[in-house]
């Protein structure tokens, strides 16, 4: 199984400029996937699953998933079903959880939290 994976730094001020564009996004699917098969542009076929999972219609035999986070976006090709996804980690506002889990729920997360 061949994977690869391809990370797009959108921390530049000409993406930031542009936060989370649709455009870049379409690129970014393009080059990737081009860079993994040889396949030209023109040729790449990008339809939906049955669930709306973004699907390689041509070529048809790899299957490909990209995620954005701010300042990244990450694409992965495979010849197997694949996911990637990239979040942007930040502090936890323990407070929400106050407000909207149970409370055994609220003390579960509470407890792990100053277990680590």
């Amino acid at each position: 199984m061949e994977i690869t994976v391809y990370l797009l730094d959108t921390n530049a001020s000409f993406y930031k400029s542009n936060p989370r564009n649709a455009k870049y996004s379409e690129l970014f699917k393009y080059f990737c996937i081009n860079q993994h098969t040889g396949c030209h542009f023109d040729d790449i076929q990008i339809g939906k699953g049955e669930y709306g999972k973004p699907i390689l219609q041509n070529p048809s035999d790899l299957f490909f998933n990209i995620s954005h986070t701010e300042g990244y976006s990450v694409c992965v090709v495979s010849e197997d079903n694949i996911g990637i996804d990239i979040e942007k980690i930040e502090m936890i506002d323990f407070d929400i959880a106050k407000k909207y889990f149970a409370s055994a729920e609220y003390q579960y997360i509470m407890k792990g939290k100053h277990n680590n």
